[in-house]
């Protein structure tokens, strides 16, 4: 896969879906990636997951888990809880890099889903790579759950970087109220939500703090807004950030003061899209470890 495209299981090998249960928990698809592959860099490399799950954890605070590592690095992860006996359904939550994360509640037994998430940095490497789905039963005293991953399942690799959102912000003090513009665009793939935060730091120490959500960016669009948010404090103003956060990444700007030697929409003074993208990394890859270990103690 040296460019854009998919691959699906069924193309890799699978001749139909694949039933994963108490003995038989773990299914794999091994494919090729070019001699120079790395993610990010210049293809995102990801999984488009397809699956049923069919079956509750057992008694309320039991849980299952649903994961896919690719190589050495996991690429999906569904965890599962039982949290009511009023209903057979059960709690979900999964992390990924496309919509930062997602949740919900099941009344029924059964669950299907089909989601996209993108490898982790480490996960790539030049040549064959594998990847290993497995249903892990962790705590769970029902050992009669099924998960059919189908044979639609793909490898993905795209040229479009998971949401990321550059953007200038300048802030205007009035004696009431402070006008805050904000000017950027998203340079990938759409952004489930984004919330903006303007933070007003004050000459006493004094820290006030102004969220309000915009909702969905489509992939690729502008992202122009004004603020106004009030100015109460006795206290002068010594500083104005605004931060943009929007599920797998944010970004702080310094609103105000602007530097005086440079245009305002250079007065960045932190991006953290990546350390977001680092964070989500890591939790892909710790949460198997701490499974693991929580089911040892």
């Amino acid at each position: 896969m040296g460019e854009p495209g998919r691959l699906s299981f069924e193309s890799l090998g699978w001749h139909g879906d694949v039933l994963l249960t108490a003995t038989s928990p773990s299914a794999t698809v091994r494919f090729q990636l070019p001699d120079d592959a790395r993610q990010g860099d210049p293809l995102w490399y990801g999984l488009r997951l397809s699956y049923q799950v069919s079956g509750n954890p057992g008694e309320v605070g039991d849980w299952f888990n649903l994961v896919v590592n690719w190589n050495e690095g996991t690429v999906y992860s569904l965890i599962t809880k039982r949290v009511s006996e009023l209903d057979d359904g059960f709690s979900w939550s999964m992390v990924d890099l496309v919509t930062g994360g997602s949740s919900g509640y099941e009344t029924g037994s059964t669950f299907s889903a089909k989601s996209t998430n993108m490898a982790s940095y480490r996960a790539i490497q030049a040549g064959w790579n594998e990847m290993t789905t497995r249903l892990d039963f962790m705590d769970a005293s029902n050992k009669d759950i099924q998960v059919v991953i189908k044979k639609e399942s793909e490898i993905l690799a795209t040229a479009w970087k998971p949401a990321s959102i550059e953007a200038q912000a300048r802030a205007e003090i009035n004696e009431d109220t402070i006008d805050v513009s904000v000017e950027g665009k998203n340079i990938g793939w759409h952004a489930p939500h984004l919330t903006v935060r303007t933070l007003v730091f004050r000459q006493d120490g004094v820290r006030q703090v102004y969220t309000s959500r915009k909702g969905f960016v489509d992939p690729l669009a502008t992202v122009n807004f004004d603020e106004v948010v009030p100015n109460e404090g006795a206290s002068p103003i010594a500083l104005i950030l605004t931060e943009l956060a929007w599920g797998t990444g944010n970004e702080v700007i310094q609103a105000w003061p602007l530097e005086p030697t440079r245009p305002w929409y250079s007065s960045l003074v932190f991006r953290s899209t990546l350390g977001s993208m680092i964070a989500l990394v890591v939790i892909w890859v710790g949460t198997p470890v701490l499974f693991r270990a929580l089911r040892k103690t």
